[in-house]
């Protein structure tokens, strides 16, 4: 008589498993809680691992990056390279289509490459000393050609660049996802681009909210009013994490007795030893001896960073004499200001990362999912990629 309930345990535990063991399926939403929204969708460089998620799902570029930071197809479907290596002739994807319905065109690429290249990102300035004049160029409407003042051994990654995304003259992306419902900084709906050029995503529907809270995010998760979580810092241990740094960016026109003494307490402050899950980027140090009495100091912080990190960088300077005042804003407004002290995170190795920086410790980046959702994952730059996820119906 004991068999028959435990037959019945073995049977259901087979049936709530049967939907992952068939693998994907064609359907369903995802709700997904992330720190900030951009105020934008046009492309550009990302300040943060959330405006990274909207573009990777918004916008595509010409050439993609695999893990090891090779380039791979993606509107341009493959490459070929003269005998110097210093032209690069780019075939493009014959059937690809913008979100607005309109047919990928070279002239859409000249257009979008030349918007990126008069940006003033580091990988745009590399990009426009490494060509020719006038080194971008159409011969016919599948093809463009670069041209290079020299050789170029290890390909064009600045092509990938998510501000280098190509776009249709009406502005349209060609992304997996397409927008239909956008209230900047606060909530984005998408649905499945059907066209898109590797295929139509699993997924039928994405709405992301905004929400700056981390322990918020978190219990939303718990309570199933979000199904997914993408967040910096130890509040979620799903998936392994990728790592962002955090910078503590300096105003190096400010007297270079200043700028030394912050520079050390940044190092005092050891941020490391106060946020769970971070790692040290360097020893730490002891604070300088020149002092700060009287100096007032704004002190900028992206909503993104973890606020023991900011409370424990401001008491540290504040024991040198200063008066630190702090102010958190959308990671994009710091990475733009001008302010004398900035803390921001930046993903490690990517162009967003401030020359001018003082690295304090490495932050892991997480995602976490309710039981059901599939195929999320963390690209080395942090973004998290959507293409491939599925849920259990």
């Amino acid at each position: 008589m004991k068999a028959a309930p435990a037959l019945g345990a073995v049977f259901v535990t087979l049936a709530s498993a049967l939907p992952a063991a068939l693998g994907p399926s064609y359907g369903g939403e995802l709700t997904v809680g992330v720190a900030t929204l951009p105020g934008s969708l046009q492309p550009a460089q990302p300040a943060d691992a959330s405006q990274r998620l909207v573009l990777g799902l918004v916008h595509e570029t010409l050439v993609a990056l695999d893990e090891g930071g090779r380039m791979g197809p993606s509107l341009a479907r493959r490459w070929e390279l003269s005998a110097s290596r210093r032209e690069w002739r780019f075939e493009l994807e014959g059937d690809a289509r913008f979100h607005d319905d309109a047919a990928l065109s070279s002239a859409d690429v000249l257009r979008s490459l030349q918007r990126f290249l008069d940006g003033d990102t580091a990988e745009a300035s590399a990009l426009r000393a490494a060509l020719q004049p006038e080194g971008l160029l159409a011969p016919d409407p599948g093809h463009v050609v670069l041209r290079f003042r020299e050789p170029q051994q290890g390909g064009v990654p600045a092509l990938a660049s998510p501000a280098a995304a190509i776009v249709s003259a009406a502005g349209a992306g060609a992304g997996p996802f397409l927008p239909t419902l956008t209230v900047p900084e606060k909530r984005l709906a998408l649905t499945a681009f059907a066209d898109h050029v590797r295929g139509r995503p699993y997924l039928e529907r994405l709405t992301l909210l905004a929400q700056p809270d981390a322990a918020r995010r978190a219990a939303d998760l718990a309570s199933r009013r979000l199904d997914v979580v993408l967040d910096a810092g130890p509040a979620l241990r799903f998936q392994p994490a990728r790592h962002a740094t955090l910078v503590l960016v300096l105003d190096r026109g400010q007297p270079e007795a200043v700028v030394a003494a912050l520079t050390a307490a940044a190092a005092a402050a050891d941020l490391a030893a106060f946020l769970d899950g971070a790692q040290p980027v360097a020893e730490a140090g002891a604070a300088g001896a020149a002092r700060l009495d009287g100096l007032a100091l704004p002190l900028l912080v992206a909503n993104d960073v973890p606020p023991a990190a900011s409370q424990r960088l401001a008491a540290v300077i504040e024991a040198l004499g200063a008066r630190v005042c702090l102010e958190v804003r959308p990671p994009a407004e710091v990475q733009r200001s001008a302010a004398p002290l900035r803390l921001l995170l930046a993903a490690e190795g990517s162009a967003e990362t401030p020359a001018f920086g003082v690295p304090l410790a490495r932050l892991p980046i997480r995602v976490a999912a309710r039981h059901g959702v599939h195929g999320l994952r963390l690209a080395q730059d942090t973004r998290l990629v959507l293409e491939g996820a599925w849920v259990e119906p």
